[in-house]
């Protein structure tokens, strides 16, 4: 997944809930802080001594984070 598919998939995304500019503004920033910690996450990640489980857990931290936002701003 790159930067620009968050971008696009947001696009959509407020074009099916009908998100006004300021929300889709907003879900679009906290997906690319969510994508750019999760890129940060993943190249820190040791795959052969690195603890999946703990990796992902922390992912679904980072992803509740941004459903906080989804609930906030819709």
């Amino acid at each position: 997944m790159s930067e620009e598919d968050v971008k696009t998939r947001v696009a959509a995304l407020a074009d099916t809930l009908q998100l006004n500019d300021k929300q889709e503004k907003e879900i679009l920033a906290a997906e690319l802080a969510f994508y750019e910690k999760v890129q940060k996450e993943r190249e820190n990640f040791d795959r052969e001594t690195g603890d999946r489980d703990a990796m992902r857990a922390k992912m679904m931290e980072l992803r509740e984070e941004v459903d906080k936002t989804y609930k906030k701003v819709c």
